[in-house]
């Protein structure tokens, strides 16, 4: 039996590093496409070399042209296509409500998730640390969290909470968030115990929801073809026991716009070098192409980049995908009482398979 094929590949991955100033912006992106197609679409590059790498073409205008052609021919759909972009500095404040305060916030018996509370916190900490508390600090706080994140030494931890103190000494405005971070002292040990390597990382969640979209499309199992990646190879194994039947009841979890079909509709993950394939050639296209137009527009404000402009205004960036983004935008919302935390679905899951789960956990780990 055949399975429809999705190839993957990303831009803008730093790993850990989410702050790294060169790379601002995010993109993994999918597809599913006719092997004629993508000859098609990648026919339109005149080029003498046998594999195409965006930040290559892009140097030249005579490509430009050509990559502009692809973005907006017919073939770019989101039957076809699949991506999701992301402000990294934003998702930096997401794992600080995620890791720090939501800890917090359940030792009170609150779902920090159940009503989007953990959105407008997220939004509300990006939107003051960039425009109403003291930026500088601001800024070297994040640096500092994910320094914590990564080394987990009583150096980096005393560092992060001496700066959290300074920024709620030099503001009256909203310090009580500030207050939320400064309460994760008192289990910080056990937080940092549960971020393994990559956790800070942002290519497995978006992974699993972009899987979810083509799971809900196909409804049937697929094969997924990611180019080389030191992440999702490193979560291999967590993917297949979030795949597998045995171990996962079939459900809908989340709140909710923001939940996921589990099993996911995975038949298998390999991965691939992008030389040899002239889907993840067109990928790499997709998301480097984005990554570019969201940097120079949003990040760099260079409204004069009249290739970011046109890559904007393109049928692939007006396709419907998904965005992790600041915006204020974000109301409170009433969740039914029937609905399940992704996260307790999870562990529950762990839990009755927990010789299984130790197992992937023990690999993991040795990679």
């Amino acid at each position: 039996m055949s399975f429809p094929k999705v190839y993957f590949d990303e831009s803008g991955n730093s790993g850990e590093n989410l702050l790294d100033a060169d790379q601002p912006i995010y993109c993994i992106a999918s597809l599913n496409m006719p092997d004629e197609n993508v000859d098609l679409l990648l026919s339109r590059i005149e080029s003498k070399g046998t594999e195409l790498h965006f930040k290559n073409l892009k140097k030249s205008n005579k490509y430009q042209k050509q990559i502009l052609e692809i973005l907006n021919h017919d073939s770019i759909q989101t039957a076809n296509i699949k991506y999701y972009t992301v402000n990294k500095e934003f998702a930096v404040v997401g794992h600080i409500v995620d890791r720090l305060i939501e800890p917090v916030v359940y030792d009170t018996g609150e779902d920090l998730y159940r009503n989007k509370v953990n959105l407008q916190l997220t939004n509300l900490i990006y939107h003051f640390g960039n425009y109403v508390w003291n930026q500088h600090l601001y800024k070297i706080l994040l640096l500092s969290f994910q320094e914590m994140a990564r080394k987990q030494t009583e150096d980096s931890i005393k560092n992060f909470y001496t700066l959290t103190t300074e920024l709620k000494e030099q503001t009256n405005k909203e310090s009580v968030i500030i207050d939320l971070i400064l309460a994760s002292r008192a289990q910080i040990d056990t937080i940092l115990k549960g971020l393994h390597k990559y956790a800070i990382d942002l290519s497995l969640p978006l992974f699993i929801e972009i899987c979810d979209n083509w799971g809900r499309q196909f409804n049937q199992a697929f094969d997924i073809i990611h180019d080389d990646s030191k992440q999702i190879s490193f979560w291999s194994k967590a993917i297949e026991f979030y795949s597998n039947t045995n171990y996962m009841i079939p459900q809908e979890v989340g709140f909710n716009d923001r939940k996921i079909k589990f099993p996911l509709n995975i038949n298998s993950l390999s991965f691939m070098k992008s030389e040899n394939s002239r889907h993840i050639q067109l990928a790499d296209i997709i998301t480097s192409s984005v990554t570019y137009a969201v940097k120079v527009i949003y990040t760099q404000r260079n409204p004069k980049d009249e290739f970011a402009n046109n890559i904007y205004k393109s049928r692939l960036m007006n396709i419907e995908s998904n965005l992790m983004w600041p915006s204020l935008d974000h109301k409170p919302t009433v969740t039914p009482d029937d609905e399940i935390n992704i996260l307790d679905y999870l562990v529950q899951a762990a839990e009755k398979n927990i010789d299984v789960y130790k197992d992937i956990i023990e690999k993991t780990k040795r990679k």
